[in-house]
């Protein structure tokens, strides 16, 4: 504005002749010789009032010219950019107790750790579309039954060794291995692998399997640390403590409480890691207890992200946090044990007990809305909804000859009508017991509600197969499949047939099912194998929960959409960035 207020004057005033005065200037200048500075005061001695305003209004404009050039300069031409530094602070529920890919399939805590650690051979993109990890390529054989894997050449273990395909050869072989008791064991039965040389192998499927690439996710180990390690020591070997991998982040140090539990691991960037350098230069992971200590340390400023969050909890939590709302491809139910419990070996009973179900009950007072309800595993083949009818349950039952006793449970003879129901401490599933439980109490069932740590569950109750039910989840992926859930042949361990399913029909269709259809074909067969699910009723399909993820502003370059599972919120961690510098653009 000054500029062109002195401008305005010098230009509009008429009495100036400001050619003639210039040029006047400009003799006095050469005769003063300018070119030593101590003749300025001469030259200023030389100018009468006129000159002098002229020659104090350009130099004005000179000078405000160059502040806003140069302000124009730093802000205009120059751009915020992710630079590296930072510790990235997250808090989660629950407790690590394998640092190891083959065995931490169980616990959301070791599979977080793990995925930081740990490199694989494929992971998924933010939209969970196949990328390349530590493969550089592969082929697939025109029956699709061999995939020809190709390592990359430059990617080393956090110690120096360089990885190569025996690495990959002893993980598969210790996953296949029922002695190291890894609960991937049921997705890579009948699958061989061979060496061809020092960075290509091929795996050798019995049968094509579509979803197969989808599987290759699991962490690799390395063979040099691992191969002298016995089965039997394999979960307490110190290895396990201070893991080895490929991947963007290394095992720095962990600290225990004197009870022994571990609450702190950290982690330090990866300056060699075979992708671009992680931006961060730490990551701490923090353990709690309870989602009101987690939640507390984030108000306490003393963590950066929460790991889980439920949905009661939700809008709780303040301080500039986004939460991330995400749909992961699982279903949770209730899994009848027909062969251990003579009740619930009956249809009658068990369509009773569906129909007294109200999963909506259970959304609004458990999730808060956060959750799908699911009727049958892939509804988006079989659209199908499992009507609430707790008159119709009463009445099946009354017609099937039990009757209420003084207790108000009902009764059939000698047998009283009672079961268990098995489920996990994870806050969610206990709450969702106790609902389940109330609801079948409305129509004269006794239930005893067993919660156990997510271990123990697995080893006391789910591998030996020892419930009545069991409220539990499973893992579908991006590209499904059924056929270790519900295949007759998956009904012991290390199968996932939890139901302990047997059905002529739906074994074929799940066999089918594993090969390379047409997508219409598919779609029919799925539909069929839902509706023989819904009429044999071996479980009551509940609800996808979304899983929510709190990460506070300050942290960005964090790309999230679609997840396999919780641990893959870190599959584009090395681009995460607290740090920022300026650059020219």
């Amino acid at each position: 504005m000054l500029k062109t207020n002195l401008l305005s004057i010098i230009l509009k005033d008429k009495s100036l002749n400001h050619i003639s005065i210039i040029q006047k200037i400009l003799s006095k200048a050469k005769l003063a010789k300018l070119s030593n500075a101590k003749n300025i005061p001469k030259l200023i001695k030389t100018l009468n009032k006129t000159e002098r305003y002229i020659i104090f209004s350009l130099l004005v404009i000179i000078l405000i010219s160059s502040i806003i050039w140069g302000i124009k300069y730093f802000t205009s031409e120059q751009i915020e950019v992710p630079d590296f530094g930072g510790n990235y602070i997250e808090g989660l529920l629950g407790q690590p107790h394998f640092l190891n890919p083959v065995l931490a399939h169980n616990n959301d805590a070791d599979l977080a750790v793990s995925s930081l650690i740990f490199s694989s051979l494929i992971k998924h993109d933010a939209q969970g579309q196949i990328i390349l990890d530590v493969l550089e390529k592969y082929e697939l054989s025109k029956d699709s039954k061999v995939y020809t894997m190709h390592l990359k050449n430059n990617i080393f273990w956090h110690n120096g060794s360089k990885l190569e395909s025996d690495d990959i050869i002893f993980t598969l072989k210790a996953i296949q291995d029922p002695l190291f008791q890894s609960p991937l064991r049921s997705s890579f039965q009948g699958v061989a692998i061979e060496k061809i040389n020092n960075l290509s192998f091929k795996f050798i499927l019995k049968n094509p399997y579509a979803p197969f690439l989808h599987s290759l996710t699991f962490g690799i180990l390395p063979k040099h640390i691992w191969q002298n390690v016995e089965p039997e020591n394999f979960p307490l070997a110190e290895a396990n403590l201070k893991p080895i991998g490929t991947g963007p982040f290394k095992f720095k140090n962990l600290e225990k409480d004197k009870q022994g539990n571990i609450y702190l691991i950290e982690l330090e960037q990866n300056k060699n890691y075979f992708q671009k350098k992680p931006y961060l230069e730490k990551i701490t992971l923090k353990f709690f207890d309870s989602e009101e200590n987690l939640i507390q340390a984030y108000q306490l400023k003393t963590i950066l992200g929460l790991g889980y969050i439920s949905a009661q909890n939700k809008d709780k939590i303040q301080n500039n946090l986004e939460i991330y709302k995400l749909e992961i491809p699982r279903y949770f139910s209730v899994f009848f044990n027909q062969n251990r419990s003579k009740i619930l070996a009956s249809q009658k009973i068990r369509q009773a007990l569906n129909l007294a179900v109200n999963k909506q009950e259970i959304i609004q007072q458990v999730f808060k809305n956060q959750a799908k309800t699911m009727h049958v595993p892939l509804p988006e083949y079989y659209k199908f909804s499992q009507e609430f009818d707790r008159e119709k349950a009463i009445n099946i039952l009354i017609n099937d000859s039990w009757i209420s006793n003084d207790q108000g449970i009902r009764q059939k003879k000698d047998d009283l009508l009672e079961f268990s129901l098995v489920t996990t401490d994870w806050p969610e599933l206990v709450q969702t017991a106790e609902v389940l439980k109330n609801q079948w109490e409305q129509i004269g069932v006794k239930v005893e509600v067993i919660i156990d740590t997510p271990m123990n569950v697995q080893t006391d109750y789910l591998r030996p197969r020892e419930y009545d039910a069991l409220l539990f989840g499973e893992a579908l992926g991006f590209e499904p499949d059924l056929f270790a859930f519900w295949h007759s042949s998956q009904k012991k361990d290390p199968g996932l047939n939890l139901a302990l399913y047997d059905n002529i029909k739906a074994d074929k269709l799940l066999v089918d099912l594993r090969g390379n259809l047409e997508n219409n074909i598919k779609e029919d067969k799925y539909k069929e194998l839902q509706k023989l699910l819904i009429q044999d009723n071996p479980a009551i399909f509940l609800f996808n929960p979304y899983y929510l993820y709190g990460v506070n502003r300050k942290v960005q370059g964090i790309e999230l959409e679609k997840i396999q599972g919780p641990q893959e919120r870190f599959n584009n961690i090395h681009k995460w960035y607290i740090k920022t510098k300026t650059v020219r653009e």
